[in-house]
């Protein structure tokens, strides 16, 4: 319960209040289930809690994957066209190991 709060909080505004408010209710559902003694009812709703917030935490990285994808591409091409001509001008050799470092897999 205490996680998917976490994460509910980490998502921010990437979760929507409908899907914010079903997360809430399957936490409490689990808070009532642990004051019990029905060890099948705490497994059941911490596996819905589970599910719910699986689908919930991949439609908000879903959400936010153009947009970092293209945040972490424009950095790294920005930082490499600036480094290039500088340890250019400072030795070839220096620029052939740079040419190793970036090698993309």
């Amino acid at each position: 319960a205490f996680q998917a709060e976490r994460t509910l909080r980490d998502l921010g505004d990437k979760v929507s209040a409908e899907d914010r408010a079903e997360v809430e209710q399957k936490v409490e559902a689990v808070r009532e289930a642990l004051k019990g003694d029905d060890t099948a009812a705490v497994t059941r709703t911490s596996q819905e809690l589970a599910e719910v917030l699986q689908r919930v935490s991949t439609a908000a990285y879903q959400a936010s994957a153009p947009t970092g994808d293209g945040s972490q591409n424009g950095s790294a091409g920005g930082s490499s066209d600036s480094t290039d001509p500088a340890e250019g001008a400072a030795a070839p050799e220096a620029e052939e190991a740079v040419e190793g470092e970036y090698k993309e897999v």
